[in-house]
């Protein structure tokens, strides 16, 4: 993007879930909730790359200017879509506290995109052929608010 002589492609991946993991985003109601999203983005004047998840989180690749720090885009966007799937959807929706934000170099662009559109299908392989250990589970559930930076490397290598 270019603004006042100054030249930036700065790209990040963005990732938050529901309220205790509740799966409230259903195949039924993401694709309006995926479309308010992007309006958003494209009147903030930043650049919607992908948008995907599953029932009980989201993420989402956007190239924005550097003239807004991402805590900012990050809370419009949470703050935003909340009161309106409160409207349309669910009256007691919440989005968890926390977030995951990932900054993506050009060349890993195409290759975030294709795992973000491909999260229904990514996480339908990951309950079919893996169960979590004991430790795994007792390491979910007292880690609901926080994302594991690791556990996202690893779904990415195992691509």
């Amino acid at each position: 993007m270019k603004n006042n002589n100054v030249y930036s492609k700065l790209y990040y991946h963005l990732i938050w879930s529901t309220k205790n993991r509740t799966p409230i985003l259903t195949k039924e109601i993401r694709p309006d909730v995926y479309k308010y999203i992007g309006r958003t983005i494209t009147m903030k004047d930043w650049h919607l790359i992908a948008i995907g998840g599953i029932e009980d989180h989201i993420h989402i690749l956007i190239q924005k200017r550097p003239s807004k720090e991402i805590s900012y885009v990050v809370s419009s966007l949470k703050s935003s879509s909340s009161r309106f799937i409160k409207k349309n959807f669910n009256q007691n929706f919440e989005w968890q506290r926390g977030y995951g934000v990932f900054t993506v170099d050009k060349n890993s662009v195409n290759i975030i995109k294709k795992y973000i559109l491909n999260q229904e299908n990514h996480h339908k392989k990951s309950e079919e052929h893996t169960q979590p250990s004991p430790e795994a589970m007792a390491g979910m559930a007292s880690s609901v608010e926080t994302f594991n930076v690791n556990d996202f490397e690893s779904e990415l290598n195992n691509q």
